[in-house]
């Protein structure tokens, strides 16, 4: 009867150690799949600010060229990026973009979720 009782609680030991094994391999891959995308989405973030940067560029000097101006056209633009600025300072205040990326992430995580399950 000893060694029956001694099983069964090594068995319960086995299967709760299991069990957190399980959820933490679950954790790391759900940190994992975010932090893929987070980077996915900083590479990206970091070619579209380049490619902006350099289509900014070039049209200010269109603008100065067309202006006949050494700095109007740089104004102009920089006039532009400050509306476009404060736009997104006002979305960000009525938390739109801030409510986009959270159901963005928890999609993410509960893609993760139905892939496992399937």
């Amino acid at each position: 009867m000893s060694n029956a009782v001694s099983d069964y609680i090594q068995n319960i030991s086995d299967y709760i150690e299991i069990k957190f094994e399980r959820l933490k391999l679950k954790a790391i891959s759900k940190a994992a799949k975010v932090l893929s995308v987070l980077i996915s989405l900083g590479l990206l973030l970091m070619i579209v600010f380049f490619v902006v940067f350099f289509l900014s560029f070039g049209l200010a000097s269109l603008l100065n060229d067309r202006l006949e101006s050494n700095y109007l056209g740089f104004l102009i633009v920089s006039g532009f990026y400050v509306i476009l600025v404060a736009v997104v300072l006002i979305l960000f205040k009525r938390k739109a973009i801030q409510n986009f990326f959270e159901s963005f992430l928890i999609r993410q995580i509960e893609s993760e979720e139905n892939e496992t399950k399937d």
